[in-house]
């Protein structure tokens, strides 16, 4: 078996960011597998990050205003570059050096270059895929799509052809053990206990927790508890609507919460609600299925299709639609349980991460002869 030294490149190693999560989980997953070395290229990762991540992989970090002195050494000792990103500046520096070196790279947008993104400062995104992006997508040796629906939306953008579509590493093992699984929690009977629903993301408006608020206003014996990192501002303007709707006494603001306070939660709740304008991926769906927790989320997520399979209700975004969702859901505890075991089971084996990391090292290896056939 060939060794293969595999070197990620991402701007920030943010725990909470969508992107930095799964570069992380795939580098640390790659890193303890046989065959591979692995080493991360970012800005100092913060102490957020739970102890032994990066246990296993070579960390090459540089301070935010500096230029990254070590990046070209480290390229140097990679057979292939693994960008994660389109945006950030040092993507553009080591697809540069990757070229002049005629060393193979690819590049996983995570999302960035879909519709929905494409639409918030679009004059600023289309100027950049014209000048400082085209190049480095251009040069890829492959683009990797998490999803099909991401391919569709992304690909007319580049017009590259060299295209891997292959769902992200999720570390199911930070999921409940069978033998911490409890059943699945129907929702209450009694009037007097309200079924909670759970909404956990980053406070953005991309994730829709203002729809997730407007929804309680037609589920009035429902309870809504809000998870995930704070945005202040957001935050006072989200209360404010709540506060609005006569809700607010129904909503509870949880904040940042760790792997162990996730999991928790996914045992609290009746339901996940993500009501978001786009996800490439959404790790909090299939963590959620993977803890036996039914999840409500829409077509905007890129996964859709593959979820719903498993069991998750794919419903319109607009309150009312996504509230009748959550109201059918509920009244059927029987239904409700089945969606909670058939979800779990289906996460478990659509994303085994010993499956899904045993498609990466051919993947490399091609991208390795693709490059020694072009020069």
């Amino acid at each position: 078996m060939r060794h293969l030294s595999i070197l990620h490149v991402i701007d920030s190693l943010d725990p909470f960011g969508g992107a930095s999560v799964a570069c992380v989980r795939l580098a640390a997953s790659l890193a303890t597998r046989p065959g591979f070395s692995v080493a991360i290229a970012s800005r100092k990762p913060p102490q957020a990050w739970a102890a032994g991540a990066f246990d296993h992989c070579t960390l090459h970090l540089w301070d935010d205003e500096a230029d990254p002195p070590k990046l070209d050494a480290a390229i140097d000792a990679a057979d292939v570059v693994h960008l994660h990103g389109v945006w950030d500046r040092v993507l553009r520096l080591a697809a540069t050096a990757c070229t002049a070196r005629g060393k193979p790279y690819a590049v996983t947008p995570h999302g960035m270059l879909a519709d929905w993104p494409m639409s918030q400062k679009p004059l600023k995104k289309r100027f950049y895929l014209h000048t400082f992006g085209r190049r480095l997508l251009r040069d890829a040796h492959a683009i990797h799509f998490t999803a099909e629906q991401e391919r569709r939306q992304s690909e007319r953008r580049f017009g590259h052809g060299r295209v891997w579509v292959a769902p992200l590493i999720n570390d199911l093992t930070t999921d409940l053990a069978a033998s911490d699984y409890l059943p699945p929690r129907s929702p209450p009977v009694d009037p007097a206990q309200r079924p909670i629903t759970l909404f956990l993301s980053r406070l953005h408006r991309k994730k829709g927790p203002d729809r997730a608020i407007n929804m309680l206003a037609y589920l009035p014996g429902v309870e809504l508890w809000i998870a995930g990192r704070d945005n202040p501002v957001y935050r006072a303007e989200l209360e404010h609507l709540a506060q609005g709707l006569g809700v607010d006494d129904r909503i509870r603001w949880v904040g940042e919460v760790d792997e162990a306070e996730k999991r928790q939660l996914y045992q609290t709740a009746h339901a996940l609600v993500l009501p978001t304008h786009q996800e490439n991926f959404g790790q909090v769906l299939v963590e959620a299925m993977a803890n036996g927790l039914p999840v409500i989320t829409t077509r905007n997520v890129d996964i859709w299709r593959e979820i719903e399979s498993g069991g998750a209700v794919i419903a319109d975004p607009e309150a009312s639609a996504f509230a009748h969702a959550v109201k059918a859901l509920f009244e059927d505890p029987v239904h409700c349980a089945a969606r909670s075991t058939r979800g779990r089971a289906f996460v478990r084996q659509w994303l085994d991460p010993e499956a899904g990391l045993q498609a990466y090292r051919p993947w490399y290896e091609s991208l390795i002869r693709t490059s020694s056939e072009i020069t």
